[in-house]
């Protein structure tokens, strides 16, 4: 809750958790809610200053290239963001960051379709990159709810702790009459936020 909390009201902080060894379905929930980078204990201290320089200053001429697309995107300027990435696909080629840049900065400039292609070819790209498919879930909610749905299913593959998408999947499958699966997905979004809740709990005792 508090990475999340922290990434909505500052869209530009740079996120690094450190943690003991925890489940997979967790660490892909952690990036969901847009952590930058996740380090595991043990860590010596050189390694996580080493860590940290990464994340706030790129090290690579990709990373740079990354970094300049992605302050031209917050600054508004789209076709600078645009030149960047061609120069990110003459670097490394067609990949799913550039696809993702692009398709941000068209779909900020009001080319909605063109910037869908755009997350498309970068969920085909990458399947497993769970950025992609969280834009094409927002670019459906209100169109294709077929569509919609797909997506959904797909990042709840990928990441299946979220308590909020469970319960959406669920109310869509109630509108198709599907109950038996609508309430599976209820049963697991109870039990995710008990455990939750459970944590917050044990947190507060131990802060007591």
């Amino acid at each position: 809750e508090f990475v999340r909390m922290a990434r909505y009201q500052f869209p530009s902080l740079k996120l690094i958790v450190v943690t003991y060894d925890t489940t997979r379905e967790a660490l892909a929930l952690l990036f969901e809610y847009g952590v930058d980078h996740i380090v595991t204990k043990p860590v010596s201290v050189d390694t996580l200053i080493e860590k940290i320089a990464g994340i706030i200053t790129p090290q690579t001429k990709f990373n740079k290239l990354v970094h300049d697309a992605r302050c031209h995107l917050e600054q508004g300027s789209f076709d600078k963001v645009l030149t960047v990435c061609h120069a990110i696909d003459d670097h490394k080629g067609k990949n799913p960051i550039s696809h993702m840049l692009r398709g941000e900065a068209l779909q900020r400039n009001g080319a909605v379709n063109e910037a869908v292609e755009e997350f498309e070819k970068a969920h085909q790209t990458a399947p497993q990159y769970l950025e992609p498919l969280k834009k094409l879930v927002d670019a459906h909610r209100s169109g294709d709810p077929e569509r919609h749905l797909d997506y959904m299913l797909r990042l709840d593959t990928i990441s299946p702790l979220n308590v909020e998408r469970k319960c959406e999947i669920g109310k869509h499958l109630v509108r198709k009459n599907d109950m038996d699966t609508a309430k599976d997905y209820f049963v697991k979004a109870v039990q995710f936020a008990q455990e939750e809740a459970k944590r917050y709990f044990c947190a507060i005792i131990a802060d007591i």
